[in-house]
C-alpha cells in the first residue's frame, strides 16, 4: 500500500504456493481488498487448480480464502462489486460481487475444453449463484463458443455487466465477443468483435464511455 506520493505505507507477502493474483478492487465497504487468484502449476505459466478469491482487511491481513470451481487452461479470475455504496445505502440492496474465469468442463474431439463462469458472491464469498456457458466448438452460424473471460466485467447501471470472451471462428482461432449479461446471469446480446479472422486476436481491456457506449 502506498501514498498518492508513491510512499509505501505498509507492504505484506503471502505464501499461496504458487497463488497468483489477477485481478484487486478496493471493497468500499471496509475500505479492505477482494482480489480473484489463480494457481499457477505448469511449466508454462497456465492455471491449473482452483479459481480463488482471497479477501484482505485495510492493513493487508487476510480475511478469508475461497476456492470455486477448478480450472485446466489459461484463465483470468476477474472480480467486481455489483452494488454501489447508494444503493446499499439508500435502497437497501445488498453487497454483491461477480467473479468471471473458466472452468473444465468436457471434452471436445481430443482437447479438454474449457466453459466460460460467471458467478455471483456475497461479501463473506459465499456463492449466491453460478452459471456456466458451453463451449459448442468453433463458430458456425449463430453458433457460439465461450472459453473464458479476456477483460475484467463492467457493471451496467441495471446491475448486469459486460464482457469480453474468448471464442473461436470458423477457422479454429481465438476470436472475441462482446456479451451483455443481466443481474441473473442471463445473456441479453453478444456482438462478435472481428478482427483478423486468420490469427488469434485478444481485446484486453473495456471499459465505459460517457454517451453509453463501451471502448475496447
Amino acid at each position: 500500500k502506498s501514498t498518492l506520493a508513491g510512499d509505501t505505507v505498509w507492504t505484506k507477502t503471502y505464501d499461496a504456493s504458487e497463488l497468483f493474483v489477477i485481478s484487486l478492487q478496493q471493497t468500499w465497504w471496509d475500505n479492505g481488498y477482494i482480489l480473484g487468484c489463480g494457481k499457477n502449476s505448469d511449466a508454462f505459466g497456465f492455471i491449473q487448480g482452483y479459481v480463488n478469491a482471497m479477501k484482505l482487511d485495510s492493513l493487508g491481513n487476510i480475511k478469508w480464502v475461497k476456492n470455486y470451481r477448478y480450472t485446466d487452461g489459461n484463465c483470468f479470475p476477474y472480480i467486481v462489486c455489483a452494488t454501489t455504496p447508494q444503493q446499499h445505502y439508500e435502497y437497501h440492496y445488498p453487497i454483491e460481487l461477480y467473479l468471471t474465469s473458466c472452468v473444465s468442463q468436457h471434452i471436445i474431439g481430443n482437447n479438454y475444453e474449457s466453459d466460460f463462469y460467471l458467478a455471483k458472491i456475497d461479501t463473506s464469498g459465499t456463492i449466491v449463484w453460478e452459471m456456466t456457458y458451453p463451449d459448442e466448438g468453433f463458430w458456425y452460424n449463430e453458433i457460439k463458443t465461450y472459453y473464458g473471460p479476456c477483460t475484467s466485467p463492467v457493471i451496467k447501471k441495471d446491475r448486469g455487466l459486460v464482457s469480453v470472451l474468448y471464442a473461436r471462428n470458423e477457422l479454429g482461432h481465438f476470436s472475441n465477443l462482446l456479451v451483455s449479461f443481466d443481474f441473473n446471469g442471463n445473456i441479453l446480446w453478444q456482438r462478435p468483435i472481428n478482427l483478423n479472422p486468420n490469427e488469434d486476436a485478444y481485446v484486453k481491456d473495456l471499459q465505459k464511455t460517457p454517451d453509453g457506449g463501451y471502448l475496447l
